[in-house]
């Protein structure tokens, strides 16, 4: 196999990983700080769990923020594909990364909190179904460039 497309698509792969979790921390910081302000008074009673919870729902927000760019970046790849190639499979493809990218957004840790769940879950829990989710869609990244 070429070492050229193998450096370019870990090259891509990178900035990706890289956008998506600038955009996470950004998006995470600055929702902390909307939700501690919003708190007001009632901050000194879940002061105790705020850094368990600060934590936990940066690095949530982190990986679903890496996972909804590794999607957008698969959508092109595959949309770049159905375009050359009209194949029904790359079409299928398209409509299935398009429903995961509903659910990764329905699974956004600031869409939960500013629903009502202030409290969001401060476990390991939380986070690994959307962990496993990124290495799939990282494998998914690499199969899709070759």
């Amino acid at each position: 196999m070429d070492v050229e497309p193998r450096m370019r698509t870990l090259a891509t792969l990178m900035v990706v990983l890289i956008v998506g979790a600038v955009v996470g921390i950004v998006v995470a910081k600055a929702s902390l700080e909307y939700f501690r302000s919003r708190m007001g008074e009632k901050f000194e009673k879940v002061k105790h769990v705020w850094h368990a919870f600060e934590c936990t729902f940066t690095i949530g927000m982190v990986i679903v923020s890496i996972n909804l760019a590794l999607l957008s970046a698969l959508l092109f790849i595959y949309t770049k594909s159905y375009r050359e190639t009209k194949s029904s499979f790359m079409l299928g493809l398209i409509i299935f990364l398009s429903v995961l990218v509903v659910q990764t957004v329905l699974s956004l840790p600031v869409l939960h909190v500013s629903a009502g769940a202030m409290l969001y879950h401060t476990r390991i829990t939380t986070i690994l179904p959307n962990l496993f989710e990124m290495i799939a869609l990282i494998i998914l990244f690499m199969l899709g460039m070759e």
